[in-house]
């Protein structure tokens, strides 16, 4: 996944699971699940998981790669239920973005750009 496009594109690809039968108590059946968005809310929040387990540091560390974004996001048809699609696809307009800035899960610090008011140049609040 290079852009969040590409990781909102993930959230409707059919995944395998194992459920117990709800007839048969104890036989485990081979299922898929799929997940669609219906309704898109009114303001959508991201949280992009930046962190993977790293048994050498004995906890979480920062995955370094960048994940591009623009000040407008639209949001894929393939992630709508069939009832929600629309001939145009929705789209929303970042104000804010949240960042982590160190490398462990446990320390670091964070700042926050916002969109100024005038909605042609952010502030960089530290």
């Amino acid at each position: 996944m290079h852009t969040i496009t590409d990781a909102l594109q993930y959230i409707p690809h059919p995944q395998s699971v194992q459920v117990t039968s709800p007839i048969r108590p104890g036989v485990i059946i081979d299922a898929s699940q799929q997940v669609l968005i219906e309704p898109l809310p009114p303001i959508l929040v991201l949280r992009l998981k930046r962190f993977h387990s790293h048994v050498g540091v004995g906890g979480a560390v920062k995955i370094g790669k960048q994940t591009p974004f623009g000040p407008e996001l639209e949001i894929p048809a393939e992630i709508m239920s069939s009832a929600k699609k629309t001939s145009h696809p929705p789209r929303y307009k970042s104000f804010g973005m949240l960042f982590h800035h160190g490398l462990l899960a446990s320390g670091g610090h964070y700042t926050i750009d916002i969109l100024h008011p005038n909605r042609d140049q952010s502030l960089h609040k530290p």
